[in-house]
Order: structure tokens, then C-alpha cells, then sequence
């Protein structure tokens, strides 16, 4: 998976997940990649290579904000919320 943010690449990694009961990745609220950036719009690039999928996410982002991101029917799906995910 990579995760560019407004161009720049912010995160690579190979073998990641989704888990379906959790609706999520690998990731839990401890140790998903963060960013930092301005307050603003936001252009999120997410690229699977391996199921060969993209997706650019325009993001409103605010004090925080934290996006949620799943595959399912061979689609990125993504959910921004203001507070962190309940998952672990």
C-alpha cells in the first residue's frame, strides 16, 4: 500500500490487510501512519499495486482528522471521521 498526501509519498508498505469484521486495516489507533499537515483540503492518493487499485480522497481536514480506508468489492472505500476509530 502507499499513501501519498497532496503529492508527497507518506507511507509504503508491503503484505497490508484489511481485516472484515473490523471494517479496517492492519492498523489500530496505535500504530497507523500520521501526518502531519494544514488545515484545509487535502488531496489523499491511496495505491494497492498488488490488486492494482488507486483512489485520490479530497479530505477536508480540520483540528484532526482520521481516514478510514478498506477494500471491498475490488474498490477503495474510505470514511474520514474527527476522532480516532474504536478498533484495537
Amino acid at each position: 500500500m502507499i499513501v501519498r498526501v497532496n503529492g508527497t509519498e507518506e507511507f509504503r508498505e508491503e503484505g497490508v490487510t484489511t481485516k472484515p469484521l473490523l471494517g479496517g486495516t492492519d492498523f489500530t489507533s496505535d500504530n497507523a501512519p500520521r501526518v502531519q499537515v494544514s488545515e484545509g483540503s487535502v488531496d489523499v492518493e491511496v495505491l494497492v499495486p498488488s490488486k492494482n487499485l488507486s483512489r485520490t480522497i479530497s479530505v477536508q481536514a480540520s483540528q484532526k482528522t482520521y481516514l478510514g480506508v478498506s477494500i471491498q468489492d475490488d474498490k477503495i472505500h474510505y470514511k474520514a471521521v474527527d476522532k480516532p476509530f474504536g478498533y484495537a
